[in-house]
């Protein structure tokens, strides 16, 4: 036992830096302060109806999503090479590390969720806080080591399966939230009841006995190659290149890959995936706003869905750092700064390409219901990319991501630190920013001709940053400090 003691231990130290953990366990603590009288009574507020939670709910589906398209899509594989190579080679139970491991990354999950609730929940637990205290603790730990086990399972499927629960669990959580929000798991960790708990934990139980029972697969298989793994085709998409801007596109379409049950390098287009979901998401979206009669939650849906969208596209903006190969790329023969703006550019193109489905189905709603709010809403979705496509970039070598090497591996676990949550903050502060003016005009009755001026300022900002980050000679010393920085966190 405390040989696997030490392992977890280890793992924790080497996937969480000790500031990151106690920032996120001081904001708890200051919410559980906070609904704490100044005499050291609990204040008891009386039950709130269910439609006061719908947001709080809703805001938590987004979050779970969006955490599984950015971990499932567009991360590399589950099992990092040190690990492979280190763990899974001298007789460790395989079933008994990937217990562990799906333990471990579920920290993050838990302390994200007490974040998030424990200051809504308190209200309900102090009701009755002898059995509401222990049953909040069991079920969100539960959906904390479901969720993990859930992301490790997805990561050893085909791409297609992955897209397929994802949609259906993502449709599951919106249509309960919407239409019966009892039914929808994520509201345990806001209403602890034992039905919840006794759920859980047969789920739970079910994950570790599932999980358990490919282990050895996994660590067997974990180099083999499928039989109709095939890189001609990937590879003839170079002939007779005309330019260096179609290269340098191609390898952003292509940029990520899929995976078989196990890791194996098989090209993806990336593109092409991206606008389908994209289009799906906004379709979907786009019948929301018009088939739903209520005022406020149709504003509602149309501010907070685009703040995601534009939240979840820049933050996959930035991970794909991860699969550069600087001194590949670098030493081609072509200028730094050059191939920067050549990225830079491909990047750009491919962002407007996969958010143009939210513009036009904006822009149909507005030309057939007069809805305001969507044709405002466009200004943002335009003003974006320029700004988050150099700064994702900027953002994420603060956080030391590590690169993606050979056989689509990791070598080592991504660290979650101070210095990566303060990445992610800034990425959400700017995409609150971009649709601030909206928010103000929605709640606060300024006037249309003002708020069309500030969006038009925030297009004319952000494409200003682009201008100045990739073509003037600040933008130059920017980029040399960002490949120094690369050496030095180890990309090769």
């Amino acid at each position: 036992m405390s040989r696997y003691l030490r392992l977890f231990y280890l793992y924790m130290k080497q996937r969480y830096s000790a500031w990151f953990l106690l920032v996120l366990l001081f904001t708890v603590i200051i919410e559980v302060v906070d609904v704490i009288s100044v005499d050291n009574t609990y204040v008891v507020n009386p039950l709130l109806s269910v439609s006061r939670y719908m947001v709080l709910v809703l805001f938590l589906d987004l979050v779970i999503v969006l955490m599984m398209v950015i971990t499932v899509f567009f991360m590399p594989t589950y099992f990092s090479r040190s690990e492979i190579e280190f763990v899974f080679t001298t007789g460790w139970d395989p079933g008994s590390f990937v217990m562990m491991k799906v333990a471990g990354d579920g920290v993050y999950i838990l302390l994200l969720i007490l974040a998030l609730t424990i200051y809504y929940s308190l209200h309900l637990i102090m009701i009755n806080p002898l059995l509401l205290i222990p049953l909040y603790i069991i079920n969100v730990s539960l959906i904390s080591f479901i969720m993990s086990g859930l992301l490790l399972y997805l990561h050893v499927l085909a791409m297609r399966f992955r897209a397929i629960i994802i949609a259906v669990f993502t449709v599951y959580l919106i249509v309960t939230t919407l239409l019966n929000i009892n039914a929808n798991v994520l509201f345990s960790a806001i209403e602890p009841l034992p039905q919840y708990t006794i759920a859980l934990s047969m789920v739970s139980l079910a994950m570790v006995m599932h999980l358990r029972r490919f282990a050895r697969e996994i660590s067997v298989n974990i180099y083999g190659l499928h039989q109709d793994h095939v890189v001609g085709s990937y590879r003839a998409l170079f002939d007779n290149v005309g330019s260096r801007f179609y290269a340098v596109f191609i390898t952003s379409m292509y940029g990520q890959q899929s995976s078989r049950r196990v890791p194996i390098p098989v090209r993806l287009n990336g593109l092409l995936v991206s606008v389908l979901l994209s289009t799906l998401f906004a379709v979907m979206y786009g019948i929301l706003i018009v088939r739903n009669d209520h005022p406020e939650l149709v504003s509602f849906l149309i501010y907070y869905v685009s703040f995601y969208v534009i939240l979840m596209a820049s933050l996959i903006l930035g991970s794909t750092l991860t699969f550069e190969r600087p001194w590949i790329n670098f030493t081609s023969g072509v200028a730094h700064i050059d191939y920067i703006r050549l990225r830079m550019g491909s990047r750009l193109l491919i962002t407007y390409l996969v958010t143009l489905p939210w513009i036009l189905v904006n822009a149909l709603i507005y030309y057939l219901f007069h809805e305001v709010v969507t044709i405002m809403i466009i200004v943002p979705l335009i003003a974006y990319p320029p700004l988050m496509v150099p700064l994702s970039w900027l953002l994420m070598i603060l956080t030391n991501l590590p690169q993606t090497r050979d056989l689509m591996l990791d070598y080592r676990p991504i660290r979650f630190s101070v210095s990566g949550a303060f990445s992610g903050i800034v990425v959400t502060v700017l995409a609150g920013l971009l649709l601030t003016p909206i928010f103000v005009w929605q709640y606060l009755h300024v006037s249309i001709e003002l708020t069309l001026i500030a969006l038009l300022v925030e297009l004319a900002i952000s494409l200003l940053v682009y201008v100045l980050l990739l073509y003037s000679g600040v933008g130059r010393y920017v980029w040399d400090w960002f490949i120094e920085k690369l050496s030095v966190i180890g990309y090769s």
